[in-house]
């Protein structure tokens, strides 16, 4: 009992030793008001009640015995002094495994608890840092965002990836660690290091035998909504202290600030890391330089005065944040499960130039479709009708003659993962029916206000899976090919045609650079806020760049778990979905198979949902433009029409998915040029001021990607002429 009463005050002395250092008096505390530190206090409180809860969970979740659910809270609130009076946060899973082995657990079994518990709390921290770290690149804060990002991706990846490695190989001491400690220590270092690796193949077999049981998910996924609980707890903490001052942080605001100091704190700075780094980021976010006094004199009055300039700007961003998110998840979809996966398990890292090539190259055009939205506060689709009635009406053309056929390949790879989720097996038109119906229903309700809200969350989880997938197979190693193995040509016809659909909708088709104006124009409406031109292309090229690395991402995934391997893409929907998701199963383990059926499947979703409403607003859109004085059908009705078509397209393909989707990206490939050179004219024209038109290194990349466009259409026509007569 006598350490308990060292503890308390030991405890204590990081405390005073920050009050110290930054000149912290009672002025500064007092000047949140009673009510506003009260409410942070238990705020503190909640989030370790809920930390304690968490490890007590997981604990009985493994261990017979391990103790009465007060006294695994009680070492776990504990642990939480160590945690955050440390650098690096060192210190607090080894007072837990101590704890629990004092109590006869075994220390392999009390190790994989701790791990547990820490693994869960370090991907919840880190994902919520690294968005934290996102919206300070995008508020303009690089040197922040650099640290935080620099700090929480290497963290939360080491961890995650150890964690699921665990279960597939055996770790031991790394050999130049063990040779210089034998060399120091001889005999006695030897002991220790025999001893090491017995205890971390311990665990590494309680990872084999626990982590692909469903008792194992559920745990994980418990202890992991946990974390994020807590975790939030902490961020409304600092939303209470200011909810005494004249301007109030948001409750986001605060989670995203100090889950970045939290991210900073892992660095050894100095004794008591992340209480002192939180001092320090409130000092960044807040001083004034023109200011003078103590650091939380500075923060109190830039609270008071509302100068919180990154905050600030977050919160810009925060209301810009929609239009790019939408065209990722839509190109996310069809073009990067599909077929970027399809391009690495056929042609191994050959496509990975001509992925990359198609992003560059296409990005004007629709970063065009923000730019020339923002600047006019008008569509591109009323830019084409400033051109003159043709330029209207070709793009009308080409809606019409692609947009059955891309909904259509969209949605029979949305209802192929939705049968994989349910396990149902294919179920032909029907799945694409009931898929076309949830989402005309969804918007005909929501629009745009659901359809925003809905692709945040699940772009974010798959991002996520991905990310971690692909950390995993590099790790692994690529498969090993089969015997006699022969890659194929992508110079034959067969692999031109595949480069062309490939390329028709890397990252998606260039006609739908029209539904960024729209989308930015709704967001603007929906929000009644109206972003700096910087703001909105920031905003666009975040997301493009998402976009770009996730496509090339995909193609890794293909060719490091199927190329060589003899294991082809099926053609059935529901057969092609299951294949993709064991590109994530193979690799993260079986207990995955769940969350990651749900993630492609909402990914897929979003993309149906995206596809629904960008082609109903550009169709009504159009028709007001092109038949001015006569009265619009209503949005629902054009859902309605495309519904129907596209599912007429669904029952013709039949069961052969790639067939249908090598057709909708090829058609929509040789459209783009006409598109390309129209959005070109738009944006260079008297139509934007000169502020707003597009820099020389941006009208030079659009004009070798117009003839890029140009290039590749004349050789896929060249090649289906060339197979006419054998036809």
């Amino acid at each position: 009992m006598r350490w308990r009463l060292v503890a308390i005050p030991a405890s204590l002395v990081p405390i005073a030793v920050i009050a110290a250092q930054f000149d912290i008096g009672p002025e500064d505390v007092l000047a949140v008001g009673a009510s506003g530190y009260a409410l942070a206090v238990g705020a503190m409180g909640a989030k370790l009640a809920i930390q304690g809860a968490k490890f007590a969970y997981i604990a009985r979740s493994y261990i017979p015995s391990p103790g009465s659910v007060a006294s695994l809270m009680g070492v776990r609130v504990g642990s939480e002094f160590i945690k955050f009076t440390t650098p690096m946060f060192v210190g607090a899973e080894v007072a837990v495994i101590y704890w629990l082995h004092k109590r006869g657990v075994p220390a392999s079994r009390a190790s994989w608890v701790a791990i547990m518990d820490i693994v869960t709390e370090v991907m919840a921290a880190g994902a919520i840092s690294i968005v934290a770290g996102v919206v300070a690149l995008a508020a303009g804060a690089y040197a922040l965002a650099a640290l935080i990002l620099g700090t929480s991706v290497a963290i939360t990846g080491v961890w995650t990836a150890l964690f699921f490695l665990s279960s597939r190989r055996v770790f031991g001491v790394p050999r130049a660690l063990a040779r210089a400690a034998l060399a120091v220590g001889g005999a006695r270092a030897e002991k220790y290091v025999e001893q090491a690796n017995s205890w971390m193949g311990e665990v590494c077999a309680m990872s084999r035998e626990h982590m692909g049981s469903a008792h194992a998910r559920r745990v994980f996924g418990v202890s992991l909504a946990a974390s994020l609980a807590s975790w939030a707890m902490y961020g409304v903490s600092f939303a209470a202290i200011t909810a005494g001052l004249a301007h109030t942080v948001g409750v986001l605001d605060s989670i995203l600030a100090v889950m970045a100091a939290n991210a900073v704190g892992n660095l050894p700075i100095t004794v008591g890391g992340s209480g002192i780094v939180g001092v320090e980021d409130c000092d960044v976010l807040c001083a004034d330089r023109h200011n003078v006094g103590s650091p939380g004199q500075v923060c109190a009055r830039a609270l008071q005065e509302g100068r919180l300039g990154l905050i600030a700007r977050a919160s810009r961003f925060a209301k810009t944040l929609g239009p790019g998110l939408l065209f990722a998840s839509t190109a996310i979809g069809v073009s990067h499960l599909v077929q970027s996966t399809r391009a690495g398990a056929e042609f191994g890292l050959l496509l990975i130039g001509a992925v990359i090539a198609a992003n560059a190259l296409k990005y004007p055009f629709f970063e065009y479709g923000t730019r020339y939205a923002n600047a006019t506060g008008t569509s591109l689709i009323d830019g084409y009708a400033r051109l003159g009635r043709r330029a209207l009406w070709l793009y009308i053309g080409i809606t019409a003659s692609t947009m059955l056929f891309v909904t259509a390949a969209v949605g029979a790879v949305g209802a192929g993962f939705f049968s994989n989720l349910l396990g149902a097996g294919d179920t032909g038109p029907w799945g694409a029916a009931a898929l076309f119906g949830a989402c005309c229903a969804i918007l005909a309700v929501g629009r745009y206000r659901v359809l925003d809200s809905l692709i945040k969350v699940v772009a974010a989880v798959l991002v996520a899976s991905t990310l971690a997938a692909l950390a995993l197979a590099v790790a692994n190693g690529p498969a090993v090919p089969v015997e006699g193995f022969v890659a194929r040509d992508v110079l034959e016809p067969a692999g031109l045609l595949f480069l062309v659909a490939l390329m028709g909708w890397m990252p998606t088709a260039i006609d739908l650079s029209a539904w960024n104006s729209l989308w930015t124009l709704e967001r603007m409406k929906q929000t009644r806020f109206r972003p700096r031109l910087r703001e909105a292309l920031l905003e666009f090229r975040l997301s493009y760049a998402l976009t770009s690395g996730l496509a090339v991402a995909f193609v890794l995934l293909g060719a490091l778990i199927l190329h060589g391997t003899g294991r082809g893409l099926p053609d059935g929907g529901a057969a092609f979905a299951g294949a993709v998701v064991s590109l994530y199963t193979e690799t993260i383990g079986a207990w995955s198979e769940v969350v990651i059926s749900a993630a492609a499947f909402s990914i897929m979703f979003g993309t149906v949902i995206a596809v629904f409403d960008g082609y109903s607003r550009a169709l009504r859109r159009c028709a007001e433009l092109a038949l001015p004085g006569r009265r619009s059908l209503p949005y629902t009705a054009f859902l309605a029409a495309i519904a129907a078509g596209s599912l007429a397209v669904v029952v013709q393909f039949g069961g052969s998915l790639t067939g249908l989707v090598d057709f909708a990206t090829s058609v929509s490939f040789l459209a783009a040029p006409a598109i390309a050179i129209i959005n070109y004219r738009l944006v260079t024209g008297s139509h934007l001021d000169g502020a707003a038109r597009p820099g020389a290194a941006l009208r030079a990349l659009s004009v070798a990607g117009i003839a890029f466009l140009l290039a590749f259409s004349a050789v896929y026509v060249a090649i289906r002429a060339s197979q006419w007569p054998a036809a």
